[in-house]
Formats: structure tokens, C-alpha cells, sequence
């Protein structure tokens, strides 16, 4: 009869050699499995994608390394991640602090995504990386303008014309000033995701690709990752920043600007050289 055996297995580009040689068979390419149909064996093998993996690892260290990290005592206080995880303060309170990570999250593996071999021991397509990274970042947005519209994190679109004024007039005030900040930041992260999702769009390997991307296609689209991550990292910066310039974020927050910077820096160099 006909047998099926789910599997989850590092995937590799041996593993891929190995199904594609396989013949006769079937493969399919998603970003949460990998499937192979050989008909003379009657076996289907699912592979759960290490985009997906990886995604969900990272997200898991921000829970810990960012959510239960305390700015007062500066310690982790696994109270504070309960407190989240177990709804303990509201439904409110959990959605806005899982906000927070999908946002580092997507950031940091937007960085991972573009830095030339970073995934290449895992195993790990870079594409599906970046996707996901995308659909993290503007699930991110959609909340945040759920959440935050007509607010002081969010001024009204009707606000923004007054962003120049805003932010170099003598006469504006520290809050006016801080509200351009926002606005900017606003317009980098929505040109950001704009971007990034043209991107995929146009990169067709991306769809049906099934090895980690190569060092010549990052080299073709360098224009186009800088623009995404210089952006991406205005968005952070100008979002986070407050009214004395300092930015008050806890110490693992920090590795969302790391990756793209340096991610951003191996962009840079294609387009220079």
C-alpha cells in the first residue's frame, strides 16, 4: 500500500543532491516544508523548512535574551517572560511585547539573509530567510498601526507635512522634534518593507530555489539590500531613540542592528567595487 513517513531533518545541500538524484520522483519547495515524492519507493518525506527553524530559534532567544531582560535590576527575570507567554497582565500587554520581538526578530534575520555564506553550514536558504523576514516585519507594521495610530508612537498622516518644520525649525519644541524623529521612522520602515517585498518579487529564484542563495546573486541585488537594510536600520534608530539622543534599549536588542549592519556592509562593498 501506500506508505507516508513525516520526517524533520537538517536540511543540506546533501540532502538535496540526494533527493534530486533520486529518480523518479517529485519535489516541492515551500517555506515551511520540503517535500519528495519517489513513485517506485511510494514514499512522501516532509522536511520542516530550517528557515523555519532558524526563525523560530530566533524568536525563542529574543523571549529570553530581550522580554525576560529586566532594564532596572539589569538581569533576566523569568517572571516578566511568564507575565507574556502566560497572559498574566492582558491580552494587551502580550500582543505588544510579542510585537516587540516579531520586529527585532525580523530585523536580525534580514541581516542573517543577506551576509554572503552566514547560513551555508546550517543549511539554511537565504531566501526563505528573507521572506520570512518580511512578512515579520510588515505583520509588525499592520499591528503597529492597529495598535499605535493617533498616538504619540504614531502621529496621523494629516501630521506629517510638518515634519521639516518639526524637526529643524529653532522654534520647535523638544516633543515637535521628537515627533519628526517618529515620522521619519515611520516612512523608513514602510519604504524598508516596500522594498524587500519588490524584491522577492522580482528575484524569481527566490520561488523555486533550492540551495542557499549564491554569492553572485547578493552581488546583483546589492543596490537594492542596501537600500533595504540602511533603511531598515533608520526605522530602528529613529523609532527608538528618545528626546536626549540616547537609546535606551536592553542590551540583546541590540543584535538587530548588528546583523544588518553587517549585512549592509558586504552590500556596500558590491555596490562600491
Amino acid at each position: 500500500g501506500h506508505r507516508r513517513t513525516y520526517v524533520k531533518v537538517k536540511e543540506t545541500d546533501e540532502a538535496y543532491e540526494h533527493l534530486i538524484e533520486n529518480k523518479p520522483q517529485q519535489f516541492s519547495h515551500s517555506l515551511l516544508y520540503r517535500t519528495k515524492e519517489n513513485r517506485s519507493e511510494s514514499l512522501e518525506v516532509t522536511m520542516i523548512s530550517p528557515a523555519l527553524l532558524l526563525s523560530g530559534g530566533v524568536i525563542g532567544s529574543y523571549l529570553i535574551g530581550y522580554t525576560a531582560y529586566s532594564k532596572t535590576n539589569k538581569t533576566l527575570e523569568w517572571e516578566s517572560l511568564k507575565e507574556v507567554v502566560c497572559v498574566k497582565k492582558g491580552l494587551d500587554h502580550t500582543a505588544v511585547q510579542l510585537n516587540k520581538v516579531l520586529a527585532l526578530s525580523g530585523l536580525t534575520q534580514l541581516g542573517l539573509a543577506f551576509i554572503p555564506g552566514a547560513m551555508d553550514t546550517i543549511g539554511v536558504n537565504q531566501q526563505d530567510l528573507a521572506a520570512l523576514s518580511t512578512y515579520m516585519l510588515v505583520s509588525h507594521g499592520a499591528y503597529s498601526i492597529y495598535r499605535y495610530y493617533a498616538s504619540a508612537k504614531m502621529p496621523r498622516i494629516s501630521t506629517f507635512p510638518r515634519i521639516f518644520t518639526e524637526a529643524f525649525s529653532s522654534a520647535a519644541s523638544t516633543i515637535e522634534k521628537l515627533m519628526a524623529k517618529r515620522k521619519f521612522a515611520l516612512l523608513c520602515g514602510t519604504a524598508c518593507s516596500a522594498l524587500m517585498y519588490a524584491y522577492l518579487l522580482d528575484d524569481g529564484t527566490y520561488i523555486h530555489s533550492r540551495t542557499k542563495v549564491p554569492v553572485d546573486a547578493l552581488q546583483e541585488h546589492a543596490p537594492e539590500i542596501c537600500g533595504v537594510l540602511s533603511l531598515g536600520l533608520l526605522h530602528f534608530y529613529f523609532m527608538e531613540v528618545d528626546a536626549k539622543g540616547a537609546l535606551p534599549v536592553r542590551p540583546y536588542g541590540l543584535l538587530a542592528l548588528i546583523t544588518p549592519s553587517v549585512a549592509l556592509a558586504f552590500a556596500a562593498k558590491y555596490v562600491l567595487v
